[in-house]
């Protein structure tokens, strides 16, 4: 129960509890670290049992590494048509279009993205555009 001078104050958090290192490994994540936020140069220790193993952990981190960096490419693609929109600017906005339509297509081919949701995009862009 609060005293006469009111609530009690509040006592403030250890920062070695409160780092994201030390949350991630309160949270059960191996060797503190969640690999989504792992940078290329960082190495995540393995838990493989074996040299097989082993080496498929360094050619997944590898693959995902690869695999984000097209995944940011085609948003950058999206993005410059999205501004062009937002921009109102009819003929830039098709010049983007036309820039962005085969990176989405080759995500496509090379399993980033589903062939639904590249069409989606493609849809959704063009149909934007002809309303301009």
């Amino acid at each position: 129960m609060p005293g006469p001078a009111g609530p009690a104050p509040a006592r403030p958090l250890d920062a070695a509890l409160t780092s994201p290192v030390e949350i991630r490994r309160l949270a059960g994540s191996p060797a503190g670290r969640d690999p989504i936020f792992c940078s290329e140069t960082e190495v995540i220790p393995s838990v493989a049992n074996s040299k097989q193993a082993a080496k498929r952990a360094r050619q997944n981190q590898k693959r995902r590494l690869h695999n984000m960096a097209l995944r940011s490419k085609v948003r950058t693609y999206i993005k410059k048509v999205r501004v062009a929109i937002d921009a109102g600017d009819k003929a830039a906005a098709e010049g983007a279009l036309k820039e962005a339509q085969p990176v989405i297509d080759s995500m496509v081919n090379k399993g980033i993205m589903h062939k639904n949701k590249a069409a989606r995009h493609k849809s959704r862009l063009s149909r934007d555009i002809n309303a301009l």
